[in-house]
């Protein structure tokens, strides 16, 4: 999945009246650093790893992700533990995606297609607001099947 290149990031939230601090570009930094969906948590332990933590405790995390998660930026998702876990959005086609998590391994894997969408139209068409929905696959990937 294209992620969006940084500038398209810190387009978004221009377009969006959300102020570029440096606590929000660290974020996104760590958001940028990988294909695999984060918590709070590995974020806050990744800025203190590279020392760029500064001001930037997990409160400032939390708040920043889910004004990212408003302007459509990141998606969140809850996966078998059921801590929130946080991934960019393709900001070319502004659609959200589901994930497939390895009983095993553990490895997430994006699964871009959504089957739901046509189902979610038939709602809006009826009169239904704000309409959303989570779908996560479990099972073995072919790594470890």
């Amino acid at each position: 999945m294209k992620k969006g290149s940084k500038e398209l990031l810190l387009q978004k939230m221009k377009d969006n009246k959300m102020k570029l601090t440096r606590q929000r570009e660290e974020i996104l930094e760590c958001l940028l650093s990988t294909h695999q969906p984060q918590t709070a948590e590995s974020i806050l332990a990744k800025l203190k790893k590279s020392k760029v933590a500064g001001a930037c405790d997990l409160v400032t995390i939390y708040r920043t992700l889910h004004q990212f998660e408003k302007i459509r930026l990141v998606q969140k998702s809850f996966f078998a533990d059921n801590s929130a876990q946080y991934c960019l959005n393709d900001l070319e086609d502004d659609e959200h995606h589901h994930h497939f998590l390895c009983k095993k391994c553990h490895k997430i894997t994006a699964i871009d297609l959504c089957v739901i969408e046509n189902q979610t139209k038939l709602l809006e068409r009826k009169g239904f607001k704000e309409i959303s929905h989570r779908l996560e696959f479990f099972g073995l990937c072919p790594q470890c099947a």
